[in-house]
Formats: structure tokens, C-alpha cells, sequence
């Protein structure tokens, strides 16, 4: 297993493992603090300081690794610090905050040159968490692994997902999710000297406990048995397996594999009459006027359009599913299934299904999409939050449980709002400080100073203004000394409009090409943003309904008049930084949730 770690984290993980021998090393307690926001091709992660806690474990005594930023490699070789041997291990602490992606066996952390990887893809640009739980198994009296991250939607590849996925730590390891600034002051309180579970937990709404989901130890007989199933790797030895150990740690698993395993029934070449198996991989894809047909026979989902596509289609693949609708068509009707039909009783409108789905979402239950629509995804989100409230898991909802869950998000809401409301007041307040040390005086430097940290800050826009007036023109300096506080300018302000005006004046200037540069990912950033928020399909009451809630925050969001002008992209991006959002300035489904949780959209 060790050997395994090492080639995974790489030649670090080597030289870490040789440069102590066990009988020199001294018991130490270890902390890893790794945190990527500024990403290359994916949307950047905010408020991943975590200065505050590295300094508190450093207080504490723990011996410290530290990065910002950092590629695959990097983050690898900072892990590799946990192999280094030591005769009496002391605790473990790992902090790693930043974009994660998940197949259904494992969690990646992300490189900041990541960008839209497949399942086979991640292991060169991230680091598996099932490795980072290995490497920290044996720190005494235990281990700690925190992830943070944040709501924003980013592109995968095949077979990964964002966020988190599957964790199963072994006992003495404990694992803790969360949203990027609840996991860094959680880390905070974790260091101090006599902090308890209950202490780190509480810091923040949004964190929660990742449960190991087998904790039995193997069973040699079931682990001999799941190599020879795997090595073999066939329908049949699968099954062999689960005949075996139905209820065994491997038992998921070998089902998962069984269900890309098996053969495929096509008609056969008596038009359709007698179906035949074939290999999976060997079938002919079907034209276009083929799907098409397909698609339409779907969509009537009647035995006679089943029929006409048998009729012109006797041999394509989807002939057995076609079969297989018309007898369902045809048959009995099936035994009524009573909680679907007390639900259906309510009465649920499309936007009611939406506003219910926001709610789950912001319950930490993941209904897959926000579109008024309780499809498969909503069904499980559902039966998840009822089980964790202690009711039988049907998937459908009584109206008892709507008023419950409307209770419980309302009651999230303000959870959410208030730790919103003291961020707020803590950048305000910072905001204020800064500007009176910088900016105040009126100097160019320091106005600056202060539109670089504070860009959307309380006296952003009367520094943009004395700015302006302190570099308008050339200032009287030749064309080089001109370039150069245009150049500033426009890196201070850091948006298109000021690197165009940039390029307009010196379009061969000296810094034409990092203008053109920024220009071009600062205009692929936003086309992203506003392809997000489009998908949103908000009309022009939701807009107003943004806008209205916006102003009733105090964030200025301009004329309340469904159309989103620089005002109300200020203010929205004024509301995603209060709430660890990515601050883009566009809506999308995250900052939906937060939003309007509470509030009946109609859906279009």
C-alpha cells in the first residue's frame, strides 16, 4: 500500500519516505494547508485565504506545509510530507480547498491547470482523496481531512461530476466537507488546544461529517474471490461473485461492472421474429432518420407509434425496447402506488416542483438541476432528506412535509443569511480601514492599492473617479511615462472597457499583447457567466424578483426593471462575495438557490 501512495504522489513522496529513518524520527503533530482559487480554465474559488488558520497550527506546534495555487505536481509533492517516517506519529491534519470532481468510486482535488478532464483524465490533474486518506491513516490520536469548496457550476467530462463524491475513511480518520470559507475557519477553531468535534463542526452551517460506508474489515475469502471475478472480468464471473456475497464489501462494485458487462439482444435476421445476443461494442449505431423516428415514438409513448416504428425499424437496436413499451402499453395496469398518488392529490405546479427542488438544494440534497421537473435524481434528493428527518423513504411528499421542508429551508435561509450578514459587516469594516490607509490621501499608489484589493469596495467608484483624474491624458509626461499609467490604469480596473481603452491609445504599446491577453480571458470568463445564467431561462418577473430582493438587501442594484445593467451586476456580485460564492457578476443555479429558496418562479 505504501508503494502504491508513493507512485501516486510521486518521486516527493520518495525522497519523503527515505529522509528520516523511524528510529531518529520524533513524535510530531502534522498539518498540510493547501488552497487553489485562481484557476487556469475553470471558475476561480473565492475566499480561500486560509493565512488565519496555518498561522494557529503553527501556534499549536504542528510541523507545516503550505501552498497556494498550485499544479498536480505540486499539490503532490506538498502531500508527500505525510509519508515522512516517524516512530510515534502525533495527529494529522490535511486542509485542501479548491475544485474537486467525482466518479462514483473516488474524489479528485483539482491542479489549477484543470480544466473539463474525463474519468480517465483526473489522476493527471488532480489527486485522488482515497490516497490522501491512505497516506494519513496512523496519525494518533487521529486524522483529520477537510475539504472546501464553493456552488459554482463547471464542465466535466465523461464519468466525473463537481463537488464531492464517494469517501470511505477507515477508522482514526475523520473527514469534513464544507463550503471554502466555513473549511478555513473551521480549520482555525480545529488547531486551537482543547477544541472538540462539536467546536469545528459549529463553525459554519455548511459543514458536514463524511460517514465511512463499510467499516467491516475484509474478508480474505471475499477479497481472493473479488481478484479472481476482476481479473477475470465477465458477465459470468460477476454474477459467480454475487452469488457468493451478495451483502459483501465488493458487492456494489461487481454490480456496477456487471452492468457494463453484459451482452446485448438484437432482432435477429428473421426480421425480429427470434432475438439474438451479441458482444456489447459490435452493434451498428443507428442513422439519423432512425433517432429520429425513435424520438418521436418516445415522445407519443403509444402502442400504435411503437408499432409504426417496429414496422419501417424491424431490426434496430431499440426494437426490444419498443416490444418491451408496447406490452407495458398493453398491459394490466399495475397496483396503485399510494404515496404517488397522495402527492399528485396537492397538486404541485411546475414552478412549486422548482421552488422544492431549490430548498433541497439548499439543504445539501442534490436534485440534479433546478427545472420543475421530479425526475429520478429529485425522486432520490427526496427520499435522502426524508430519511434523514426520521420518515419512511418513498421519494414522494405529503403536505405535512412540504410545510416541514418549507421550515427547514426558511430556517437554512436565515442560518445562511446571518453568517452572510457578519461577512458583510466584517468586509465592510475592512473595506472602511483599508481606504482610510490607502486611498484616503488621494495619491495615486494608494488609490490603486485599494481598487486592487476592493474593486467592487464602498469608495470604488470615487477612487476610479480621482484616479482618473490624477492619469487622464499623459499627464504631461512623453509617450512612454503615458503608456505606463495607462497600462496601471488598466490593470487596477482590470475589466475589457479598460483594456480596450488601453489598446485603443498604445494598440503597439509596450503591454499590447498581456492587454490583448487579459481582454480575451476576461471576455471568455464573462461569455461563460452569462451562457450560465442564460441557461437559467429567467424572464422578466424573475429578473424583477432579483432585482427586488437585491434592493431589499441594501447591494443598489439600480431601477428595478428586469433588465440586468452594471449596477445589478455589481450588487449580484456584491451578494455572491457575502456568500462564498464565485463573485462573477451572473446568476446561476447556486446563487438561484441562495436567492430565491423561498420564492415561486414561473418556469418556462
Amino acid at each position: 500500500m505504501r508503494r502504491r501512495i508513493s507512485q501516486m504522489l510521486g518521486a516527493a513522496a520518495l525522497a519523503a519516505t527515505t529522509a528520516l529513518s523511524p528510529l531518529a524520527a520524533a513524535a510530531e503533530p502534522r498539518a498540510v494547508v493547501l488552497t487553489n482559487g485562481d484557476y487556469q480554465q475553470l471558475p476561480d474559488v473565492d475566499r480561500t485565504d486560509a493565512s488565519a488558520a496555518i498561522a494557529a497550527f503553527k501556534q499549536a506546534g504542528y510541523r507545516m506545509v503550505e501552498g497556494r495555487n498550485l499544479t498536480n505536481a505540486q499539490i503532490r509533492g506538498a502531500l508527500a510530507d505525510l509519508l515522512r517516517a516517524d516512530a510515534r506519529p502525533g495527529p494529522r491534519v490535511v486542509v485542501l480547498i479548491g475544485r474537486f470532481v467525482h466518479s462514483r468510486g473516488d474524489t479528485w482535488f483539482l491542479g489549477i491547470e484543470a480544466g473539463p478532464v474525463n474519468l480517465l483524465q483526473a489522476d493527471q490533474v488532480g489527486v485522488p482523496m482515497s490516497v490522501v486518506i491512505e497516506a494519513m491513516a496512523g496519525g494518533r490520536p487521529g486524522s483529520t481531512l477537510m475539504l472546501g469548496t464553493d456552488q459554482s457550476m463547471f464542465p466535466n467530462g465523461a464519468g466525473l461530476q463537481r463537488s464531492f463524491g464517494p469517501m470511505d475513511p477507515p477508522e482514526g480518520v475523520r473527514v469534513i466537507v464544507g463550503y471554502a470559507d466555513g473549511v478555513r475557519r473551521a480549520a482555525e477553531v480545529l488547531a486551537r488546544p482543547g477544541s472538540t468535534l462539536r467546536d469545528v463542526m459549529s463553525t459554519a452551517p455548511s459543514l458536514r461529517q463524511v460517514r465511512g460506508e463499510d467499516q467491516r474489515p475484509p474478508d480474505p475469502h471475499e477479497e481472493s474471490a473479488w481478484q479472481d471475478a476482476a481479473r477475470t472480468n465477465t458477465a459470468a464471473a460477476y454474477r459467480e461473485f454475487l452469488s457468493k456475497y451478495p451483502q459483501g464489501r465488493r458487492a456494489a462494485e461487481a454490480r456496477s461492472r456487471l452492468a457494463g458487462t453484459d451482452p446485448v439482444v438484437v432482432p435477429g435476421p428473421d426480421g425480429g421474429a427470434t432475438p439474438v445476443v451479441v458482444p456489447p461494442g459490435t452493434v451498428t449505431q443507428p442513422g439519423d432518420e432512425e433517432m429520429a423516428a425513435w424520438t418521436r415514438a418516445k415522445r407519443a409513448n403509444s402502442a400504435a407509434a411503437y408499432r409504426e416504428f417496429l414496422s419501417k425499424y424491424p431490426q434496430s437496436i431499440f426494437a426490444g425496447a419498443a416490444r418491451g413499451r408496447m406490452g407495458e402499453l398493453q398491459a394490466p395496469a399495475p397496483a396503485p402506488n399510494t404515496a404517488a398518488q397522495a402527492e399528485a392529490a396537492l397538486a404541485l405546479d411546475r414552478p412549486r416542483r422548482a421552488q422544492i427542488q431549490r430548498q433541497l438544494t439548499l439543504l445539501s440534497f442534490d436534485t440534479g438541476g433546478i427545472d420543475g421537473v421530479f425526475g429520478d435524481q429529485t425522486r432520490r434528493a427526496v427520499a435522502a432528506w426524508q430519511r434523514s428527518n426520521g420518515q419512511a423513504a418513498s421519494g414522494y411528499l405529503t403536505r405535512e412535509q412540504l410545510a416541514r421542508l418549507d421550515q427547514a429551508a426558511t430556517r437554512r435561509t436565515a442560518t445562511l443569511e446571518a453568517e452572510a450578514a457578519r461577512v458583510r459587516a466584517a468586509t465592510e469594516a475592512a473595506d472602511r480601514e483599508y481606504w482610510a490607509r490607502s486611498g484616503a490621501g488621494g495619491g495615486r499608489v494608494g488609490l490603486q492599492t485599494y481598487l486592487r484589493r476592493f474593486p467592487d469596495g464602498i469608495y470604488a467608484d470615487q477612487a476610479r473617479q480621482a484616479l482618473a483624474r490624477l492619469t487622464g491624458g499623459n499627464g504631461g509626461a512623453g509617450n512612454g511615462a503615458g503608456e505606463a499609467v495607462a497600462w496601471t490604469r488598466a490593470r487596477t480596473a482590470n475589466t475589457m472597457a479598460a483594456y480596450r481603452e488601453y489598446l485603443d491609445k498604445f494598440p503597439r504599446g509596450a503591454n499590447a499583447a498581456a492587454a490583448r491577453q487579459a481582454h480575451d480571458a476576461l471576455r471568455a470568463r464573462v461569455q461563460q457567466d452569462a451562457a450560465e445564467e442564460a441557461r437559467l431561462d429567467l424572464d422578466g418577473v424573475a429578473m424583477r424578483l432579483v432585482e427586488t430582493r437585491l434592493q431589499q438587501m441594501g447591494l443598489e442594484p439600480g431601477a428595478v426593471d428586469g433588465r440586468f445593467d452594471a449596477g445589478t451586476r455589481q450588487a449580484i456580485r456584491r451578494y455572491q462575495q457575502d456568500r462564498s460564492l464565485t463573485a462573477s457578476g451572473y446568476l446561476n443555479q447556486g446563487t438561484i438557490v441562495r436567492l430565491l429558496a423561498d420564492t415561486l418562479l414561473p418556469q418556462n
